[in-house]
């Protein structure tokens, strides 16, 4: 077993706390390799505003070569509890950082199935 550290910005980090949010979607990176996490691997998410953390156990990791397939296949409330449709899911990802559309071209988005672990 592995033991992940993923940092979220503090709108989403409620949702991985409090067990809403079961997919978390990582565009392509240098930094990780998402392809390497595996069933059972664990995820420290750490809130970027408060520095609060949340542990979650990985119980898939599933490739799509868009941000719309992702969103429509692992399910819009399951991804971005708060969003009210596609196109603003597809807005929030695409506007999470300068580089995410090339990185997403590039090297699509990993959506990681994740639940809450217990205290």
């Amino acid at each position: 077993m592995r033991i992940w550290k993923l940092n979220l910005y503090h709108h989403i980090f409620p949702y991985v706390a409090n067990g809403k949010k079961l997919v978390d979607g990582r565009v392509w990176s240098k930094k990780r390799d998402y392809r390497k996490m595996k069933r059972g691997d664990k995820i420290i998410f750490t809130d970027l505003g408060s520095g609060k953390k949340a542990t979650t156990t990985i119980d898939s990791v599933k490739h799509y070569k868009s941000v719309k397939d992702y969103l429509k296949k692992e399910g819009l409330k399951r991804c971005l509890p708060w969003v009210k449709s596609l196109a603003e899911g597809i807005g929030v990802y695409y506007g999470i950082a300068d580089d995410w559309e090339e990185r997403i071209r590039r090297g699509g988005i990993f959506a990681i199935r994740i639940h809450l672990d217990k205290k």
